[in-house]
């Protein structure tokens, strides 16, 4: 069985079981002379699958009501019904989405003002935090990646920025273990001393 999940597979078997007599794939993702570059499109044009008003309505009923983080939702709706366009519908419901994270920037980063570039990496952090536990990620979505990282422990709080192609590993030292090992260092015996 195939499902939702498994993306253009999915619907390439609802143009096949939909479209009469394909000879081809390029077959399948034309449409009124326009030819698809993705099956997800093609079963679009031919009003197969639904359009994401439904989840712009479930997101605009919820920040309606401030349900607390937006974001856990988008991430119910993305690993759950899969949208046609998740980067278009994270656009539009940036503000309503990001509300949490802005005050968790604020009050344990000690943002005052952050800025949006910092909202919406920190709201992205936390989202793909929710999607890997269903071993998914952003880039499943077409969704941005962070520009920004932010890393807490013990409740020291860092942001470290992020750059293309280089990785950064963030080591949290045990202050007395530094200690030890700075003075195991420094204070040795001297061999061949009486």
């Amino acid at each position: 069985m195939v499902t939702p999940t498994q993306g253009e597979l999915y619907y390439l078997r609802i143009l096949l079981y939909n479209v009469p007599g394909p000879t081809s794939y390029e077959d399948l993702r034309t449409y009124d002379g326009t030819v698809c570059c993705m099956f997800q499109e093609a079963c679009r044009y031919r009003g197969l699958i639904e359009t994401d008003d439904e989840w712009d309505r479930c997101l605009e009923e919820a920040a309606s009501f401030q349900t607390g983080p937006q974001f856990q939702l988008f991430a119910v709706i993305l690993l759950m019904n899969d949208p046609s366009d998740p980067t278009s519908l994270f656009k539009r419901h940036f503000q309503a989405l990001s509300d949490d994270c802005r005050y968790l920037l604020q009050s344990r980063f000690h943002i005052d003002v952050p800025t949006n570039d910092e909202i919406q990496s920190f709201t992205l952090q936390k989202l793909a935090h929710l999607l890997e536990k269903s071993e998914k990620r952003l880039e499943d979505y077409k969704l941005p990646l962070p520009t920004v990282a932010f890393h807490s422990h013990d409740r020291i709080y860092i942001q470290v920025p992020i750059v293309q192609g280089v990785a950064f590993r963030i080591q949290f030292l045990d202050p007395l273990k530094t200690l030890v090992n700075m003075s195991s260092n420094v204070i040795r015996p001297s061999r061949g001393l009486a």
